[in-house]
């Protein structure tokens, strides 16, 4: 049906707004220029429109307040230049500023230096003991040798070399004749053992005795007469000699200097 305009007025409309509001509904008239709202109810719509969008806007202020509260507030804000907004010195993620931690890894390094600078002195001075005592041991064995044979250990013959004859002499179990009898023609059979063991690691490959750097030790039967050198007589004896931490003669270790 048509009014007096000549135009067919709209059907009722629902208007449903989505908010914490209750929905409105409002009912379509005719107007002097047709049909649709009246600008009563268009400022209705309008207003409360606004209100949800005001509603969502402080929702989403909210939920970015929330975000940047769970970031830590003392990070940097750069200026895209590779400064700082703030105008203070950059500080690393324990609060220390790039200097302080170049401070702290310099003075770290420096003790892990003067440690491991100890540690090595230590290990030397170790080194030096642990040879003396190998050197008096291998003395103990030479002599209970001496005490049963007539004569110490050979240190050169075809089948052994320098101090490969301590280990094949000291710490092996070694047969020997005693009381023989001339009528019957024999003699009574015992075993001899010298009483040293070398660790594995005062041995090599070929079972020379080594020292804890590693080098063969000198051995000599008979030994050389270190007298002149403010050492014992040992022109009867034998000689034992390591070459001590180095190559130079001065940190030699041997059994003279020790029975000074």
């Amino acid at each position: 049906m048509k009014n007096s305009a000549g135009f067919v007025p709209n059907k009722p409309k629902e208007v449903l707004v989505h908010g914490p509001f209750p929905p409105l509904w409002s009912e379509a008239r005719p107007t002097k220029l047709g049909g649709g709202f009246t600008p009563l109810e268009i400022t209705e719509i309008s207003n409360t429109s606004n209100a949800i969008n005001m509603q969502n806007k402080q929702i989403r202020d909210r939920k970015y307040a929330m975000q940047r509260s769970s970031r830590p507030d003392d990070l940097p804000r750069h200026n895209g230049r590779g400064g700082s907004l703030t105008g203070f010195a950059e500080r690393g993620p324990f609060g220390f500023t790039i200097l302080e931690l170049l401070v702290i890894i310099t003075v770290i390094l420096v003790l892990t230096t003067i440690t491991v600078v100890a540690l090595g002195s230590l290990g030397e001075k170790g080194n030096v003991t642990a040879t003396e005592g190998l050197i008096k041991s291998i003395e103990i064995a030479l002599t209970n040798y001496k005490e049963v044979f007539p004569e110490y250990p050979p240190s050169d013959q075809r089948t052994w070399k320098g101090s490969q004859n301590l280990y094949h002499y000291l710490t092996k179990k070694l047969e020997y004749h005693m009381f023989f009898d001339p009528v019957l023609g024999t003699s009574e059979k015992k075993e001899f053992h010298a009483g040293l063991r070398f660790k594995k690691q005062y041995l090599d490959h070929e079972k020379y005795v080594i020292d804890p750097w590693g080098n063969r030790l000198t051995y000599k039967n008979p030994g050389t007469n270190h007298r002149s050198s403010g050492g014992k007589n040992n022109s009867s004896y034998v000689d034992i000699e390591s070459n001590g931490p180095s190559a130079a003669p001065d940190d030699n270790i041997n059994n003279w200097s020790l029975n000074k």
